[in-house]
């Protein structure tokens, strides 16, 4: 017997032996222990497990149900190679599957020890790039229960330069179903960094006062296992312009009272201010006018003696009345005409 391995419960024990019925040299064993803690008989694991070569490093999972071990006979890359077998619900073992490389290599590889229920496990390997001969390694295994995680890093940069980890963020969603699973936010530099599985997302990565900026990231087995790179830029929001609305209809008075008298310059203050004296001058002549012709007579008609307009005041304007004026004139020129004619013709009859 070269190796054992109990099971979590401490109730199974997992063995290799070369005792007489072996199908090969070395075969796994199974031994139950009995509640007064004695041991059953061991029995053979059968010939899917145990083939015509040697068997060896049993190793059972914290499950009880996943075996790891090596073996000379199983469809192997060189010696010993690294096999996983899973107990099948009839209670037999399952078709033993080569763990392949980089675990199995052309040299003889035993004592693959699994921990954290097959997730991880420890391991003796010989590399050139060791300490020695055979050095002991943790290695990750990745199954379906145990998706390989991708470290997703990068800068998010901002169009201005500005990097302030509480205007910034990335939210992560998934593409299948649209829930946002988490969200990140980068460090001052704009550096980032988190972690993904196999599968299809959307990234957006949001800044206040900034665009949000979409991105779909899909990870598959291809996909760089040393990490995927990412840098963005985000650039600000444009500024909407407001569309010219109809200017509403503002009463006169209210305008200038709100927008008050319009500045005058001074040759238009003087014009102003001579518009405004003939203005007032023409409103006392008439005034001064309808006042003198309520007081003249009718009788006196248009032709009044010049002695009644010389009472009239001074600040009536004198242009009304020069048509008047020439009349008399005319009228008394016409009347001294015919008064020289009369004595011209009287003196001859003489």
């Amino acid at each position: 017997e070269s190796h054992g391995s109990l099971s979590r419960d401490g109730r199974t024990l997992y063995f290799t032996s070369n005792r007489k019925g072996t199908r090969g040299g070395l075969d796994i064993y199974k031994a139950e222990r009995r509640p007064d803690g004695s041991w059953e008989k061991p029995v053979n694991l059968g010939s899917t497990v145990n083939s015509r070569y040697n068997e060896e490093s049993p190793f059972i999972c914290e499950d009880g149900k996943t075996l790891y071990f090596s073996s000379f006979g199983h469809d192997n890359m060189g010696g010993y190679d690294i096999f996983c077998s899973r107990l099948q619900p009839d209670g037999t073992w399952g078709k033993p599957v080569n763990m392949g490389y980089p675990i199995n290599t052309t040299d003889d590889d035993r004592f693959f020890q699994p921990v954290n229920n097959g997730k991880g496990a420890y391991y003796s390997l010989y590399s050139p790039r060791g300490m020695g001969l055979h050095d002991i390694y943790y290695m990750n295994i990745y199954s379906e229960s145990n998706p390989r995680p991708y470290k997703i890093f990068g800068t998010l940069q901002t169009v201005d330069g500005m990097t302030d980890p509480a205007m910034l963020a990335i939210y992560t969603v998934a593409g299948e179903t649209g829930d946002t699973l988490f969200a990140v936010r980068p460090d001052h530099h704009g550096a980032f960094s988190f972690t993904l599985t196999q599968g299809t997302y959307n990234l957006h990565y949001t800044g206040e006062g900034y665009e949000e900026l979409t991105r779909s990231l899909h990870i598959t087995p291809g996909s760089d296992k040393e990490g995927i790179r990412l840098e963005e830029m985000l650039t600000r929001v444009k500024e909407e312009t407001p569309a010219p609305t109809a200017k509403e209809e503002v009463p006169a008075d209210t305008l200038e009272a709100e927008e008050g008298p319009a500045p005058v310059l001074a040759e238009e203050q003087e014009i102003t201010a001579e518009t405004e004296s003939s203005e007032e001058l023409s409103g006392e002549t008439a005034a001064a006018e309808e006042e003198h012709l309520a007081e003249t007579p009718a009788e006196a008609g248009a032709y009044a003696d010049a002695s009644d307009h010389a009472d009239a005041p001074d600040r009536q304007a004198p242009g009304r009345y020069w048509p008047a004026m020439i009349i008399i004139g005319c009228g008394a020129g016409f009347l001294i005409f015919l008064i020289v004619l009369w004595r011209r013709r009287r003196g001859k009859e003489r």
